[in-house]
């Protein structure tokens, strides 16, 4: 994606309505609604880390490792103490 089409975004039409959103915009509101949590980011380094094609929610495969990597970071914390 060109920085262009990242800042200017797209129109979206979804019930009767149309809404304009970017990239920038999209990101941007999620670090908002995350603020104040931890926050981490594990790489896959699979080759198929999705159900599907068209289904790009994350596989079983992807799940098992990105829970363990996770198990580790917990595990380390004294949440529970």
């Amino acid at each position: 994606m060109g920085n262009k089409e990242y800042e200017k975004g797209k129109v979206y039409f979804l019930n009767d309505k149309y809404y304009k959103l970017s990239t920038k915009q999209c990101q941007e509101n999620l670090r908002d609604i995350f603020q104040g949590f931890e926050q981490y980011t594990f790489p896959l380094n699979l080759n198929n880390y999705t159900v599907s094609k068209e289904d790009e929610h994350l596989s079983s495969a992807a799940i098992d490792k990105l829970m363990k990597e996770l198990s580790v970071v917990i595990s380390k914390k004294e949440y529970f103490k």
